[in-house]
């Protein structure tokens, strides 16, 4: 019971230290946003270019995918859901 007590005043200590971390307040981008959102953009434009097919990926391509995602099953899932997002028939054509 003690310990339950201990642990959950640390939770609300650590929640109230925290609460105003990392919150994006401040209005100005580090870099680290635009570049993450780049390769994001990046990714998707290869996901759509090869069809969601992993067999298709440059040896580069499957680098850069494996960075983002981790191992192989994974880009081959990302792939497939950034070709195919569940939202695509409502997306504009351009």
């Amino acid at each position: 019971m003690k310990t339950t007590i201990i642990l959950a005043a640390l939770l609300s200590v650590s929640l109230v230290l925290t609460a105003g971390c990392g919150c994006g307040g401040g209005g100005g981008d580090d870099g680290i946003k635009n570049s993450v959102s780049n390769q994001m953009s990046e990714l998707n434009q290869i996901a759509v270019r090869v069809n969601g097919k992993y067999d298709k990926l440059t040896a580069e391509e499957k680098k850069k995918f494996q960075d983002a995602y981790g191992d192989e099953v994974a880009v081959k899932s990302m792939l497939k859901q950034m070709a195919n997002p569940p939202n695509k028939k409502y997306q504009k054509k351009d």
